[in-house]
């Protein structure tokens, strides 16, 4: 028991908290955040027009106004993943500080249930 104990309060919290960053490094890495906020303002899939020999107003009117769209729907779609995948972090964040205090008190939930379970809820209200 004295062993379990050590380890509870111990080296569990160590691989705790290796677990919750590596599952905070995979939500970065899965939607690939950094890339996404270098990248914010590139084109979308590298599509753009490229300025075609000659002063054709029309022409770079034309190389202008697509590569903006371009921008913008590739800012629009980037921006839409990062909140997504930052919002998926945040819940990581909130749940591994919600985990600290659960695994702490783990051991006397489970005896409180333990003892529910042999002795019934009635039992333990009177005591």
């Amino acid at each position: 028991m004295i062993d379990y104990l050590r380890w509870h309060y111990g080296m569990a919290y160590r691989d705790l908290t290796r677990v919750w960053l590596n599952y905070m490094w995979f939500v970065a890495h899965f939607f690939s955040l950094g890339i996404l906020l270098k990248t914010l303002f590139a084109p979308y899939k590298r599509m753009k027009e490229k300025n075609k020999k000659g002063l054709d107003l029309g022409a770079i009117g034309e190389m202008i106004a697509v590569n903006t769209v371009m921008r913008l729907v590739g800012f629009v779609l980037r921006i839409t993943v990062l909140a997504v995948g930052v919002s998926i972090l945040l819940l990581i964040v909130i749940l591994g500080l919600i985990m600290y205090p659960i695994w702490t008190i783990l051991p006397i939930i489970l005896i409180a249930l333990l003892l529910i379970s042999v002795l019934g809820w009635d039992m333990l209200t009177r005591l």
